[in-house]
């Protein structure tokens, strides 16, 4: 169903642990109709809908080649299509160069692929060599598709966004379907005219362009994402709800959640029916398919992508995909008095919701377990990890639809966002400043909840000295600290646990020398994200996934003044930030509290007044913000 992630955790990331964000400048507009590379000058599809939803696609296109972008773009097109649903043709291909034409039809290859790295796929690729590509040229190409095979009986979806990859300025699309069809279109620019007719036997629907149309994002860094709603799209299907996809979906899974379980899953069961925690329980089962199943992508074609094989099956090859191994986890759930069933979700790092799409099998590209214990807490879990935190959710799944498949009963939710709360790092530092100026640090760490998971992934995946290094680098600030020390708790299992370390380590460059004194910066970057984003920003904005830091620095043997200049608190529906400072008989005392509340702030709230207020506040204390000691 998906190729699994990478699930090698760079020892780099661990930088990542005591901020939120990077501080990378957030800025992305639309661009302008000149600034294109391509321009679409002529686009006619076709779709030819059968009644059992089988279906043909024949496309005419134009392509003017603008600049070297451009001609780096198409010179060699690619076309890709599993040869077990469908069959692709192209009809003509040539390049035309001021009214010269050289075709390349002959020189078409059309070869299977090899297997990649997750699993075996019969995808084909269609070569396309346009020769003698320049800026000006025109390309020219007709391709069929005939799609055989329809991956749900009397089943047709499809999704199309304009705009995004060329400049457009003539498209007509024309779908005839014998089945009715159910039509949304996202039109925020009003550049569509759309016609529909019905008759006994056939629906047609027609779309046309009816103005230059051009929606590529310019200057778009990492954090800055376009908003689905901002893009001219058109959603056409055959489902007007998800009903039937989820039961007929639920049939490919249900005879696998309900036989006889293997010998190996039997045996995990034994084991995990003594573990009277839940969460434990399932983490425990997790940890086991972990041990005894390979992930590798999906290798059943004979159902498509969609039906997993059976868990004997399963076990004797000791490999499977997402499909097979949330099957083995919800067999073996469903045997100790859970209600399991299988979810299919879009994994994704960051998730934006299309604008109300219809029903698609396309939607979805990941196979979970929704799981309801005997105490009747809901645990949504994806087995696929490196890691189980069955009281958790992985970010990758967080915060968006699923389709809960059973053949009877289906249900479209809402897989919850990440709790602030539960995702918490915690750390202390005791400081403590001698008379020349250096410092001996001690301190303690703590990781608790999804907070966890990049350090329990990395333990997991690498060795224990490499990780131990970074972490040591990643505390003392990547300076060279004398006589380091750092004990970590238990870090063997895969299972998500609190990580807990303590350290300390001198360090004679923490302190800067200042005409009043020693000098701590406090080097902030988790604001980062929310204050160099520009207020004209043309799109959502990611942060990071939801979690609380809580820092706190002891300074001894020194003393400030007007340290409430440095202190703050503001609430907003994004983020609550909150630091304190106090002087006490352990000395000077700095608090810090952030909690990340969501992860993305779209770009209307950008506007808002509110996040103005909430960047002027960060700017004026966090930015370049230092405490200066007393003598």
């Amino acid at each position: 169903m998906s190729a699994r992630f990478s699930r090698s955790v760079s020892l780099l990331t661990l930088s990542l642990l005591l901020s939120l964000a990077s501080d990378s400048q957030v800025y992305a507009r639309w661009a302008t109709l000149d600034e294109a590379s391509i321009e679409c000058l002529y686009e006619k599809i076709s779709y030819i809908v059968k009644k059992d939803g089988s279906w043909t696609k024949e496309s005419e296109i134009q392509w003017k080649i603008l600049n070297e972008s451009g001609r780096q773009a198409l010179s060699t097109l690619t076309h890709t299509y599993d040869s077990t649903l469908s069959k692709s043709e192209i009809l003509e291909a040539k390049t035309d160069n001021h009214g010269k034409e050289i075709n390349v039809l002959e020189k078409i290859e059309d070869k299977p692929l090899a297997s990649d790295a997750l699993g075996l796929k019969k995808n084909h690729q269609i070569l396309v060599p346009f020769e003698c590509v320049t800026v000006g040229s025109i390309l020219h190409l007709k391709i069929k598709e005939d799609h055989f095979k329809a991956q749900m009986e009397n089943y047709f979806s499809n999704y199309v966004e304009f705009g995004s990859e060329y400049l457009y300025t003539h498209s007509n699309t024309v779908i005839e379907s014998e089945l009715p069809l159910f039509l949304k279109i996202n039109d925020p620019y009003d550049s569509f005219i759309v016609t529909q007719n019905k008759d006994d036997s056939k629906h047609t629907i027609e779309i046309n362009l009816k103005k230059p149309l051009y929606q590529a994002r310019a200057n778009e860094p990492e954090q800055s994402y376009g908003e689905p709603a901002t893009f001219s799209s058109v959603s056409v299907s055959t489902e007007s709800d998800y009903d039937r996809i989820g039961k007929f979906s639920a049939k490919l899974y249900q005879p696998l959640l309900t036989e006889l379980l293997p010998e190996v899953l039997e045996n995990i069961r034994l084991n995990a029916s003594k573990i009277e925690d839940e969460g434990d329980c399932i983490d425990t089962i997790v940890a086991s398919l972990i041990e005894k199943i390979t992930y590798l992508g999906s290798w059943n074609t004979i159902e498509g992508y969609l039906a997993p094989r059976p868990l004997e099956t399963i076990m004797q090859s000791g490999y499977g995909d997402c499909k097979e191994y949330s099957s083995g986890l919800a067999a073996i759930l469903n045997k100790l008095g859970y209600t399991a069933k299988i979810a299919l979700v879009d994994r994704s790092g960051v998730y934006l919701e299309k604008e109300n799409p219809l029903p698609s099998l396309g939607q979805f590209n990941h196979a979970i377990v929704k799981a309801i214990g005997p105490s009747g807490k809901t645990y949504w879990i994806d087995p696929t990890n490196i890691v189980s935190i069955a009281t958790g959710i992985f970010p990758d799944i967080a915060d968006r639809p699923a389709v809960v498949l059973d053949p009877e009963n289906p249900t479209y939710e809402h897989i919850p966002a990440i709790d602030y709360k539960r995702a918490v790092f915690n750390g202390e530092k005791i400081i403590t400043v001698t008379n020349n100026g250096d410092a001996q640090i001690e301190g303690s760490l703590c990781l608790e909840g999804e907070a966890a998971i990049k350090l329990t992934e990395s333990f997991s995946s690498n060795p224990f000295s490499l990780v131990k290094e970074s972490l040591i680098k990643t505390i003392c600030g990547n300076t060279d600290p004398i006589n380091p020390v750092l004990n970590l708790s238990d870090v063997t299992s895969c299972k998500v646990k609190p990580f807990k370390a303590t350290f300390s380590y001198g360090d004679s460059h923490l302190m800067k020398h200042t005409n009043l004194g020693p000098a701590f910066s406090l080097k902030e970057s988790w604001h980062k994200p929310y204050v160099s984003v520009p207020q004209d920003n043309e799109g959502a904005v990611y942060i990071g996934d939801p979690g609380t830091t809580i820092r706190k620095y002891i300074f001894k043997n020194v003393s400030a003044k007007f340290l409430n200049n440095l202190s703050f608190s503001i609430q907003t529906p994004w983020l609550n930030a909150k630091r304190e400072f106090s002087v006490t008989k352990e000395g000077v005392v700095f608090t810090e509290t952030v909690e990340q509340l969501k992860s993305i702030i779209p770009s209307k709230d950008l506007k808002s007044p509110v996040f103005d207020k909430l960047k002027k506040t960060l700017r004026k204390y966090c930015d370049k913000v230092a405490i200066v000691f007393s003598e």
